[in-house]
Parts: C-alpha cells; sequence; structure tokens
C-alpha cells in the first residue's frame, strides 16, 4: 500500500552505507544528501604511502602560486616530555594535547621552504598583532594581514603573510557589547572570527552569541546577529567551522544576504565520517566538528570555502576504544568528496566545487605529536603534507593543475579579497588600436578599484583610502617568455597612451593610496 511504499522509501535512505576505500567503516545518511556520485580516486593502500613522491608539476606549481593554508600556527611543535616515564606512549604525558612547546621559526621563511606555504590563519590574541610586528621590524619575514593588500605586500617581499583568526573566548570579549567587541578585534588585527566554540564555553560566559559544536540545535541569539553584522561591517571574516547545525546556518545566510562569502576553514564532511552520537541525533549536548552537504552547499552559496584539515577525531572514528591514526587516505576522502562528490546548486545551476574548498592544518609547521590521542594522525607531522596531498590529487584522482590551484591557495585568496578590508583589484579592459589614434598608438583604460572600508560607526584604527595614484606596467614577449618593457605613473587617471610596436604584450595596472598596494590581474594582447 502507499502507507507502506513510504515507510520503505524512508528506511532506504536512512540507511548506512560502507565507504568505499575505508576498511568498512560505516557513515550515515541524511535525508537531504543525493546520492553521493562515485569517487575517480584510485588511492594507493595505506602500506604503500612511504613511497609517494612530490610530482614535479606539483613542486613548480607551489613555487609560482601563493598557497594558503586555512588555519597554520607559524610555530614548530616541540617535545616538551622530557621524563622518559612520564612522556612514553602508555603514560599520560604524550598522550596530552598541551604536551608540547610552540617554538618559534629563527626566520619563517622556513614555513615556505620546507611547508610550501606562503600564508596561514594563525592564532589571535589581543597582543599577538604586535607580537609578530615587531618581529617583522627585527627582519624577521613574516608580515601580519590587516588588509587584503598586506597579502600582496608580503608576497613582494618574500614574507610569511599571518592572518590572525580566533575561535576560542574569554569573560573579557564576551562581556563587550558587539559593536565594541568588534571594534576592538579589528583594532587588535583579528581578520577572521569565529563566534561560538562548544557548550561550555557558552555555559561559563554571560553572553551566547550561538550554538557551539554541542549544542547543533542552538540558533543565533539576538546579539549573536549583532555580533556578525558588526564583524562585517568592520571586514572582518566570519567563519563557521566549529558552530553548531542551526546557528551555522543562521550565519551563512546573513552572509548570503549581505554578499559576503562566508567559511568554513578547518572541518570535514559529516556524509563521510558522521563524527556525531551512534544515535545520529546531535541535539543538545551531541559534540559535532563535522558539517552536512548542507552546511557545506550553504558554504558555497555565498561564495565561501570549505577547508579539509587532517585532525584524526575528524577523519575517522576510534575502534574498540583505541585511537588508531587517521591516514592521508581518510583526508584525501574528505576532500575529494567536497571537491567532486557533493552536488551543491545555485539555482538551477551546478556548482562546481573545486572552487570551493581548501585545506587546512589546524597545527603547527609540524603538525602535533604523532602519539596524541584525540588528533593521532600521521600525515599531520609531515611539513610536506601538502605537496603530497596534491601530488596524490593528481596523479590518483585526476585533478588538473587548475584545480590544484584552487585548493592550494587560489579559493582562499578569493574569499580573502572579497572579506578583508583594503583596495580590491582594478579592473581593466582589453586595450585596442584606438580608431583616432595613430596607428601605432594603444590605449590603456581600467575602472577605479572597490574599497572595503569598515563604516557604521567603527571608527577603526586602521583607516582605508580610495587610490590616488595608479601605474600601467607592460611586458612584451620575446623568445618566448614576457619581459620588462613599459612602466608609466600617469597620477590618478584611469587611462593612459602609449606607442607601442607589433608584437605579443601583456600590462597591468598597480593603485595605491599610499599605505596600500594592489595590482589589477594581468591581460594580454597583441599589437598588430
Amino acid at each position: 500500500n502507499a502507507r507502506g511504499k513510504v515507510g520503505r522509501k524512508k528506511n532506504k535512505k536512512k540507511r548506512s552505507r560502507k565507504r568505499s576505500r575505508s576498511g568498512g567503516r560505516q557513515q550515515q545518511t541524511t535525508e537531504h544528501t543525493p546520492p553521493r556520485k562515485p569517487s575517480a580516486c584510485q588511492l594507493k593502500s595505506v602500506g604503500k604511502l612511504k613511497t609517494v613522491k612530490i610530482d614535479s608539476e606539483v613542486e613548480a606549481l607551489f613555487n609560482k602560486m601563493m598557497v594558503i593554508d586555512g588555519t597554520l600556527s607559524p610555530t614548530y611543535r616541540g617535545d616538551c616530555c622530557k621524563d622518559e616515564d612520564k612522556c612514553s606512549p602508555k603514560k599520560v604525558g604524550e598522550t596530552k594535547h598541551s604536551c608540547n612547546n610552540n617554538l618559534s621559526p629563527p626566520f619563517y621563511t622556513e614555513i615556505t621552504e620546507k611547508m610550501g606555504v606562503n600564508m596561514g590563519g594563525g592564532p589571535y590574541w589581543d597582543e599577538g598583532a604586535a607580537f609578530y610586528d615587531q618581529r617583522e621590524r627585527d627582519g624577521r619575514k613574516i608580515k601580519v594581514v590587516r588588509t587584503l593588500n598586506d597579502m600582496d605586500a608580503a608576497r613582494w617581499q618574500g614574507k610569511y603573510a599571518n592572518i590572525l583568526y580566533i575561535q576560542s573566548w574569554d569573560e573579557a570579549h564576551y562581556n563587550l557589547d558587539p559593536i565594541p567587541l568588534a571594534r576592538h578585534l579589528y583594532n587588535h588585527g583579528a581578520r577572521i572570527v569565529q563566534i561560538a566554540y562548544n557548550k561550555s564555553y557558552n555555559d561559563e560566559l554571560k553572553t551566547v552569541f550561538a550554538g557551539g559544536a554541542k549544542q547543533d540545535k542552538l540558533p543565533l541569539s539576538q546579539a549573536g546577529r549583532d555580533l556578525v553584522n558588526s564583524l562585517l561591517d568592520h571586514y572582518i571574516m566570519v567563519d563557521v567551522s566549529h558552530l553548531g547545525n542551526k546557528s551555522a546556518l543562521d550565519v551563512i545566510a546573513m552572509g548570503k544576504q549581505r554578499k559576503r562569502p562566508i567559511t568554513v576553514n578547518h572541518a570535514n564532511a559529516i556524509t563521510i565520517f558522521d563524527d556525531r552520537s551512534s544515535t545520529g541525533d546531535c541535539g543538545e549536548g551531541c559534540a559535532s566538528r563535522n558539517h552536512t552537504d548542507e552546511v557545506i552547499c550553504a558554504v558555497a552559496n555565498t561564495g565561501g570555502i570549505y577547508a579539509i584539515s587532517p585532525i584524526r577525531f575528524m577523519l575517522a572514528g576510534q575502534f574498540n576504544g583505541e585511537y588508531v591514526a587517521g591516514t592521508e587516505n581518510d583526508f584525501i576522502e574528505h576532500l575529494d568528496y567536497v571537491a567532486k562528490g557533493v552536488r551543491c546548486t545555485s539555482g538551477k545551476r551546478v556548482l562546481d566545487m573545486t572552487k570551493y574548498v581548501g585545506v587546512s592544518s589546524d597545527g603547527s609547521i609540524n603538525g602535533y605529536a604523532e602519539k596524541t590521542e584525540w588528533v593521532h594522525s600521521e600525515m599531520g607531522t609531515d611539513v610536506d603534507r601538502w605537496k603530497r596531498v596534491a601530488s596524490r590529487l593528481k596523479n590518483e584522482c585526476g585533478y588538473s593543475l587548475r584545480e590544484l590551484g584552487r585548493i592550494f591557495g587560489g579559493n582562499f585568496d578569493r574569499v580573502y579579497r572579497a572579506t578583508l578590508p583594503g583596495i580590491r583589484r582594478p579592473k581593466v579592459k582589453s586595450p585596442a588600436d584606438g580608431a583616432s589614434l595613430a596607428a601605432s598608438k594603444v590605449k590603456f583604460a581600467w575602472k577605479r578599484p572597490k574599497v572595503n572600508r569598515p563604516g557604521r560607526g567603527s571608527t577603526a584604527r586602521y583607516t582605508i583610502i580610495s587610490p590616488k595614484k595608479f601605474t600601467v606596467v607592460v611586458q612584451k614577449k620575446r623568445r618566448g617568455k614576457y619581459r620588462k618593457h613599459r612602466k608609466r605613473s600617469v597620477g590618478n587617471k584611469t587611462s593612459a597612451v602609449m606607442t607601442l610596436k607589433t608584437g605579443d604584450y601583456r600590462w597591468y595596472v598597480q593603485a595605491t593610496n599610499g599605505k596600500q598596494t594592489v595590482n589589477s590581474k594581468w591581460k594580454a594582447f597583441t599589437r598588430k
């Protein structure tokens, strides 16, 4: 009968399926999740992962692009356990998350040289920006990212770009009203903010902004809505990595309404590993660090990014009470699912999800201690982890270099340029021989760039002003390579005319207000 058919249909949707390449582990499906696309990956077995080599094309790609890690502390994890008896794997010392010392690199160039990473989201504290500013003045190769233009400055100057990110709160911050709180965070260098962490923080503090990882059904409060609006007014990114499902969707809806990308900069996919309770009912008091397809797709629909983390307890479960290591295969399965397995739509258009996924260490340069029980993940200790993952995505999953460029930096770069304060890229037009000009002359034109400027009563310390000076840079192709040709400052004008001989060229325009500087994208053309 009809009633029986409906019942059988629901049971079929709820039926769990075995995960491919996962050693027989089970995954939960949800009623809103359509059938998963089969993966094209042919992953090496765990026993053969030691034979993985860095692909030469991946190495070249990492050398020429800006590689961005969603959350990366610019420190080395040092072993704080000196007592052999207390620190053996069977004792409490080595198994504790707190059992490590954070050691600063001597010059910070090691992050790029060893990891291939040029920018990461580092931990925020009120004195953190001043701490790194002093290290930059001392000659260390690190720059705090306060504006999107600091990303470019760090790249041009060969420095590691450190964007400060807050995810855990204390009483001093929670007791501030939303607007003063957003202003305080802005002036102290915070540029990514997660407004809740888990239930314990909300229980201990006076103001509840949102439901955390243990409060899946708690909605965004009015104070939380005020804070999100104030953060967006200051061009501070709002991240929903550890928010509960309802609050995450509430924040995402606000971001979409205001046309601002919302991020999940370190979480994995519930469809691959359901980290909720065994009943699948994640209500009040049920911890969940991974997100549903609904949240993943909602983030993509804001133009945001969903970054996958190698933290063990978000990759795979524990077996027979034992914390087994999360593997690189587990990580790739989560990443491949978000990039090519989940089906997200915008209206009638199916989204290319390789444009909305990234990677996130959520740890130090060398990860966490290998035996730390709740983050036991061997891949997380390898400083070449992203080059390895990119090589495997290319050779075992068929990802193109263009797709890898998005996943390992391009997507974060796009989101940061849309959400951070600063001068946006000028939009340039393709130059053409002007009909009213002499035959040898070419006209270059561009639009004044938009400015992401904190507003609505921000009284922010770091002000952003519109650019007043433009410079046109032209390169000509010789022997197969573009080389320097012309450079002309044109003041506050938005066009320039140059005399050029026939040949292949490319050009960009640079805009500056004296403190912040940004380049447009290259534009190629042929002078016939």
